[in-house]
Formats: C-alpha cells, structure tokens, sequence
C-alpha cells in the first residue's frame, strides 16, 4: 500500500498505518482540503536548484533537521517527499512579508470577516457585500479600488466619505490603460507605507482585478514576485482555493496574453 502524501509502499494497511503514526506530516497532508494540495500531487517536480538556496539557511523547516550546508539540505529535500512537498505548499501561500524595508506586512492586521488577503495590505472584496460599510468602519480602510464599466451607477457602491477611484473599462474589451494602472499602483504603495489598508473590487468577481494586481505585483515588486505565474499563485489560493489546482494554468495563461500584448515594449520582457 502507498502513502498518499511521501509515495513510500507498505506491505499492509497496518504498517501503512504505524507509517502515519510516526510520520504525522503525512496524514496532516492527506487532510488538506483539495486545491494547492492536488495542484503539488500531481504535478510533484521540486529539485531545489531551481529555488533561491542564497535565501535559505540550513535547518529543514517542515521536520526541523538541521544541515551542516545548505547542499545537504537541498538533497534532503530531494529524497524526502513530503518535506519536499511541504516546502512547495509554503512557497504557494501568499507572502507574508516586505522583506526590504521595515514596513512588514505583520503590521497590518487582517479584516475579521472573510475577505480575500492577498498580500501585505491588498485585499480582493466583493463589491455586493452587504456588510462592505460596516468593513470599512471596523478597519483601516484608507482606500478603494473599482473596476467597473461605463453604465456602473457608482452612487451606492461606495460609502460617503471613503476615499476610492473607479477605473473603467468598456464591455469586454481587454485594452489596458497603461497611465491610469501605474497611477493606482502608486496609490497602494503610498497607502502600505502609511499603514493604510486598501480593497480592490470589480463590478462581478475578479476577472479584471486579478490582471491589475498581477501588474502591481510584477513590475513594482520584481523581487518578490518576479513572474506572472507566482502572482497567480499569491491571488488565486485565496480567490478559489478548492479550484486553485484547475484554474491555475488557465489564469496564468490569460493573464500572461493580456499583460503581454500591451506592456511587452514599456515593461521589457518583464512577463515572459
């Protein structure tokens, strides 16, 4: 019998089970809810070379073995499958820090109610919430994103007094207004430096805003996110974890087409 989380084979369900026993890592990754989970399953290829090793010590951070360098920690992960696996479903999770300056996203706390926290102080709202007012009351919400289209009645979106831009966008087109994303780009960044929590939201799910975010993320933050495919896998986890693993290459091609097509001469091959 095969453990599902390392891939080793036991002879019966009983060594298989004293297998979990002693390896408790195992069955907590069995029980992970679908998604990132079935994503890493199936498509499980992580030779390390092909991490950042400069960023990493030398002490497992899944079972705590410490190595003597960092090249006995990189075969460790090489042979031990679920360590392995465990070190890919941490670098699919939203980063948790801005580790270049000493504003760091540990400082700003999460909304109470089940919002999308993409990363730092950006979170993905609904703009149909009925409770959107009451959010913003109850946190530092300095600033609101809308995309939405020319017929949008703007009046009841947003709340009197809440500072926010709509960005339009015309029926289906995909054109993108280069000027006008660089300009609430800086405005994230103005707010995240003063500690200000901002929400982003488009007139139906998160077709346009996911693109938008994928734009802030590539080209003012390359260093933490350096392609279009690690901001899909900041985003999409928390927009749709349960279908993560199915729409995840759809979004990162789409996104990639898109950004592509119009940034491809101002931001030099930064997507590809």
């Amino acid at each position: 019998m095969k453990c599902q989380a390392c891939d080793k084979m036991y002879s019966s369900a009983y060594n298989l089970g004293k297998h979990h026993k002693r390896q408790p890592l195992c069955l907590e990754w069995i029980r992970l809810q679908p998604g990132i989970k079935d994503f890493i399953d199936d498509k499980f290829q992580l030779p390390l070379n092909d991490l950042e090793t400069s960023e990493l010590d030398t002490k497992c951070f899944v079972c705590n073995t410490v190595f003597s360098n960092v090249g006995n920690l990189n075969r460790h992960l090489d042979t031990h499958v679920i360590c392995s696996k465990w070190s890919m479903y941490k670098d699919l999770e939203p980063l948790q820090a801005y580790n270049k300056t000493t504003d760091c996203a540990s400082e700003f706390v999460a909304p109470k109610h089940k919002l999308c926290h993409i990363i730092w102080n950006i979170f993905l709202i609904d703009k149909e919430l009925q409770t959107i007012t009451e959010i913003i009351k109850e946190n530092n919400i300095q600033y609101i994103i809308g995309i939405f289209p020319d017929e949008e009645t703007y009046g009841n979106v947003f709340p009197p007094g809440i500072d926010h831009h709509v960005m339009l966008y015309h029926g289906h087109t995909i054109d993108i207004d280069i000027k006008m994303f660089d300009e609430q780009c800086a405005k994230i960044e103005e707010h995240r430096k003063n500690r200000g929590n901002i929400f982003v939201c488009c007139n139906s799910g998160y077709q346009r805003s996911i693109p938008f975010l994928c734009y802030y993320f590539v080209k003012y933050h390359p260093n933490e996110v350096p392609s279009v495919a690690k901001a899909i896998d900041l985003i999409l986890p928390q927009v749709d974890k349960a279908n993560y693993a199915s729409m995840r290459d759809m979004y990162v091609f789409s996104t990639e087409l898109l950004l592509q097509t119009h940034l491809e001469k101002k931001w030099n091959g930064i997507v590809a």
